[in-house]
């Protein structure tokens, strides 16, 4: 029996993920590399949750919709539509008696941020 998933027709947004590699700091410790990120492109679905206005910054949660066999990182970011979004808490995995559905992920973006 296969694998339910999404239909592709509903997936009408693309997220392109990128993904620090690893390297060491000056102290032995593991810190994230983002001179030369992996990325991948995959179809998906994005909806708003909340929005919040905290003076001047704008914060909100989105939920992000992708295919079954893609895998997430907490440290990765995702752009969709020109906007950057992050993890906010750890994917989860939904599945059907038929299998694996999709990957729903809680995402988190700010607007109105100072930028060095």
């Amino acid at each position: 029996m296969g694998a339910a998933v999404i239909p592709p027709h509903l997936l009408v947004y693309r997220v392109v993920v990128e993904r620090p590699k690893a390297k060491a700091d000056r102290y032995g410790g593991v810190t994230n590399d983002w001179s030369d990120p992996q990325r991948w492109d995959f179809p998906c679905w994005l909806e708003a949750q909340t929005a919040d206005l905290i003076g001047q910054v704008s914060a909100g949660t989105w939920l992000l919709m992708i295919p079954g066999d893609v895998s997430l990182g907490m440290a990765d970011r995702l752009t969709v539509d020109g906007t950057r979004y992050r993890l906010n808490r750890p994917p989860i995995t939904k599945r059907t008696p038929a299998g694996v559905s999709h990957v729903e992920a809680e995402l988190i973006t700010f607007e109105g941020v100072p930028r060095d």
